[in-house]
This record gives C-alpha cells, structure tokens and sequence, in this order.
C-alpha cells in the first residue's frame, strides 16, 4: 500500500511539473511581441525570358510588398501581416512563385521561379519556418515540385527534361 501511495504522489509531481513546464512555455511564447517593421512598403521588380516549344516567353514585372497589421494566432502568437501583389497583374497562384511549367496527373509537377518571401525584401529575419527555408531555395533558384521532389534545378536539367530554356532572370535584392 506504502509503494502505491509513493507512485501516486510520484505520478502526480510529475503531471503538476509538465504543466508548469507548458504553461511557462505558453506565457513566454506568447508575450513575445515582433517589433513593427522599419521598412512597410517595397517594390521590388523581377524579371524572367524562357522558351518553351520554340515559344519565348517574358515576364516583367513588380512585386508589391506591404505590412498590413500585427495579427494574433494560436500556433505564432503575434505575427506581422503583409499583401503581396504584382503591380502589372502577372497571374499566379502565389505572389512569391512564377509558375513556368505544371504538369497534371498523379504526378503533379510544377516548375516554378522563387522570387522571395515578405521578410526577405523587407530585410527581416526570417524566422518563419518556411520549406524554401529548410531546403535552402534561394530567391531566383528555379525549383521542381512534386510527390517525389522538392528542390532547385539546373538550367540544364530544366532544358534537358522540360524542353524549358531560361534566357534571362533576375530578382530584386531587400532593402536593409
């Protein structure tokens, strides 16, 4: 009886320590508040010339990048908000890729140029844990996805396996 009472109380002190632990690390996640950012508003031009099929294709155009707020979730605390748009209209998905192949089917490859997240030409640090980040894709790396890879690709490989040659491309550097 003596040793269930030891568990018990052991069992117990352990469960009280965890949450202790947790709720420190909640507090301190949380009041931690990013300064507003120095730099609010950017334009940032990028440029990409490619041919494909014998069909040269350009696209020019300016990347906006504006903070909107501070916001709060769950997962982030406090975080800075931003739009990003295309000042001329170019058409993607998502403001900070340039698709320039996609490939349907079970596949589902795409071919797309990084052009650079919102902390990278505001000259923030980019503590966000993005993917680009974590396999090292640089702004102006052409990169494949798919169920397969995710990764930078070489000009040649793009010409040898796409038929995609890129004549020209160029990013914008961050303000400081």
């Amino acid at each position: 009886m003596n040793m269930i009472n030891k568990k018990n109380k052991l069992g117990f002190g352990m469960f009280l320590f965890l949450e202790v632990i947790i709720l420190f690390s909640l507090l301190l996640g949380c009041s931690k508040k990013p300064d507003k950012p120095v730099n609010q508003y950017g334009e940032f031009p990028f440029k990409l010339v490619y041919e494909v099929n014998g069909e040269r294709i350009e696209i020019e155009d300016v990347l906006v990048v504006e903070h909107l707020e501070q916001d709060w979730n769950e997962g982030s605390g406090t975080y800075n908000k931003w739009n990003t748009f295309h000042k001329k209209g170019t058409k993607t998905e998502n403001c900070t890729t340039l698709d320039l192949y996609e490939c349907g089917g079970i596949d589902g490859t795409t071919i797309t140029l990084f052009l650079g997240s919102c902390e990278y030409y505001m000259g923030l640090d980019e503590t966000i844990a993005s993917i680009y980040k974590l396999y090292k894709i640089n702004p102006g790396d052409i990169v494949i996805s798919s169920q397969k890879e995710f990764r930078v690709i070489t000009d040649e490989e793009l010409y040898d396996k796409f038929g995609i040659k890129i004549i020209e491309k160029s990013v914008s550097t961050p303000l400081s």
